[in-house]
């Protein structure tokens, strides 16, 4: 095994076009190094005395750890899905049904900003109420609905208004909900940060059925 270690140093050093004599430190890792002999024989190869870091072992895996990163390009992405509770309308087969509409999937890669457009339904809303989710089940029943937006429109509004809900989040994992009605321009923006408000019961699932068929996907 020295014999080994021995070639594979020389073998290092002619890869890297260098003498043992321009070698300022050596530095000892790996579980091998505590045997005595290695800093022996590396000593005389070398001429001078190696060091040794605090855990041979930690130094090891903190290297390999490194090298993976870099070599693999992480990307950091969004830890859950983000979305609201609307009336999806399917255009096909004329049927409408209460869904968790995603906005933002999760796994996006960050930061990023997504916007999804829905359209009112009813003539003369005066508020436009918007469950944030959280969550990647179409289900409501399967989701959390850990915050709300309201927001009041002008009066005397056909139905077919567009209102734009968009979520942004940033590198700290920070997340932010944006309703715009597209109309009169008006908007309201909220920090989104889950409190465990849990997910809507049959009786919350019965209301906003009749709430948002003011709203849908088309």
């Amino acid at each position: 095994m020295l014999t080994r270690t021995v070639m594979l140093v020389e073998q290092a050093l002619d890869s890297a076009k260098l003498k043992t004599s321009e070698i300022d430190h050596v530095v000892l890792v790996g579980g091998s190094t505590r045997i005595p002999k290695v800093k022996t024989v590396l000593e005389k190869l070398f001429g001078k005395t190696p060091k040794s870091c605090g855990n041979v072992d930690e130094c090891v895996a903190l290297g390999a750890a490194l090298f993976a990163k870099k070599s693999a390009r992480i990307q950091e992405v969004c830890n859950a899905s983000y979305g609201t509770v609307a009336m999806v309308y399917n255009a096909k087969t004329g049927e409408e049904k209460l869904m968790n509409s995603v906005v933002i999937p999760k796994n996006t890669p960050i930061p990023c900003s997504r916007t999804q457009i829905y359209q009112t339904s009813e003539d003369n809303e005066r508020v436009i109420e918007v469950d944030i989710t959280q969550g990647e089940d179409e289900d409501a029943k399967f989701v959390d609905v850990i915050g709300r937006i309201t927001l009041e429109v002008p009066p005397n509004r056909p139905k077919g208004c567009e209102i734009a809900v968009t979520f942004s989040y940033d590198e700290n994992q920070r997340v932010r909900a944006l309703v715009v009605d597209k109309q009169s321009g008006r908007s309201r923006e909220v920090a989104v940060s889950y409190k465990g408000a849990g997910v809507l019961s049959d009786e919350d699932l019965k209301r906003k059925s009749a709430h948002l068929r003011t709203m849908r996907i088309e």
